[in-house]
């Protein structure tokens, strides 16, 4: 056990320089630490004695793990690449985007091998959506048994105030090819009127394929504003 050690000059002077008196460990009842000085995104953490631990332990259960902003655009698509690995089961997606032009729906597809990979265009996404709009009296549906895309909004509006869609994704076992990707979520849309439509579902994705990242697109249009955060979900 190290012992806290005090300068006789500090004794006679009935004060104690702690910036160069004291050397050792000084306990936590007596105002130290009770552990020597940490590295750079460590943390004091209390177990019973007290340790020292990583930036990794106190990031709670989610971690951030890519995404992408920007304004006054004009892509046909956006790949968000290198986010989905062996790390985690689960992500979480939020974000909108803000399509050109009018009358455009929003797509989504999985992308594999990273930013130098493929995307799926396949006719493995399957999906149900139901929804209604504030002025309707009867539900929406969206769905597809063999799409080649998830289809995330109806045709929408292109308005600085408003964004075509925005939403709030789950999407389970994203980089396990023994698995099917699947994705449950809600989709918000405003049509040409700026009428509101809500929606809620899910689908999955009938391949054996580990994906790596997502791709966001319109049909026939080109993005012009997104805002897109993913984060990985801990299993424990």
């Amino acid at each position: 056990m190290a012992f806290a050690t005090i300068g006789t000059r500090g004794i006679q002077a009935q004060s104690v320089d702690l910036s160069s008196k004291v050397t050792g460990t000084l306990p936590v009842p007596n105002g130290g630490l009770g552990i020597a000085s940490g590295t750079t995104g460590q943390f004091l953490k209390f177990t019973g004695t007290e340790t020292l631990a990583s930036a990794a332990d106190n990031a709670g259960g989610m971690t951030r793990v890519g995404g992408a902003s920007a304004t006054g655009q004009n892509v046909g698509h956006l790949a968000l690449d290198n986010i989905f690995t062996s790390t985690y089961t689960n992500y979480l997606v939020v974000g909108y985007v803000n399509l050109v032009s009018n009358s455009s729906q929003v797509w989504l597809r999985f992308r594999t091998g990273g930013a130098s990979g493929t995307t799926q265009e396949g006719a493995n996404y399957k999906y149900i959506w139901t929804g209604a709009n504030y002025g309707a009296t009867t539900a929406s549906i969206s769905n597809n048994s063999g799409d080649s895309k998830f289809r995330l909004s109806g045709g929408t509006l292109s308005n600085d105030d408003y964004p075509s869609c925005y939403f709030q994704m789950q999407i389970f076992n994203a980089f396990n090819s023994g698995m099917r990707t699947s994705i449950q979520g809600t989709f918000t849309e405003f049509d040409e009127s700026a009428g509101l439509t809500s929606y809620e579902g899910g689908g999955s994705y009938h391949g054996a394929e580990s994906h790596t990242g997502l791709y966001i697109l319109g049909n026939n249009q080109n993005l012009e504003n997104y805002t897109i955060n993913i984060y990985g979900l801990k299993d424990s």
